[in-house]
């Protein structure tokens, strides 16, 4: 197909790269292993960008894309809404859930840094069925004394 090469490119070369993205996953049926692994990859990935000063504000499932299925590398996708830290919010889907959830007062407050990390809890709790809310509710406040 004369077209293939224009199409990669338009839906972006990564994505040919990959198997799928993180939602993949959401099943009582993903062993402890893959969602550690998840878990310590974005862990990192938040880390060293919030390192720079700057926060992701688009953690979601589906920018979290993988490759390989027995042993998968995880990947954080997406940076079109990276911010810096005390810069305005985006109106992203997982920053009006942090507003929904009154984990954040209002899109028009400015990011403060734990953003991310309060959109990863939220995040891994739908990908681990097995989060107990009060397991997820002692993590943001956990979070909310940084």
């Amino acid at each position: 197909d004369i077209e293939a090469p224009l199409k990669q490119l338009k839906e972006g070369l990564i994505f040919t790269l990959m198997d799928g993205d993180a939602r993949v996953w959401v099943s009582n049926d993903t062993l402890p292993e893959i969602k550690c692994s998840f878990a310590e990859t974005m862990l990192a990935a938040i880390i060293a960008l919030r390192k720079t000063g700057h926060v992701h504000t688009d953690f979601k499932l589906d920018n979290v894309l993988f490759h390989g299925k027995e042993k998968p590398e995880w990947w954080l996708n997406d940076f079109d809404f990276v911010t810096p830290v005390n810069g305005p919010t985006p109106e992203t889907p997982p920053m009006r859930a942090l507003v929904e959830n009154n984990l954040k007062e209002s899109l028009q407050t400015p990011i403060t840094g734990i953003e991310d990390f309060q959109c990863f809890v939220l995040v891994y709790s739908q990908l681990d069925c097995s989060v107990t809310t009060d397991q997820q509710a002692k993590a943001l406040d956990f979070i909310s004394k940084d």
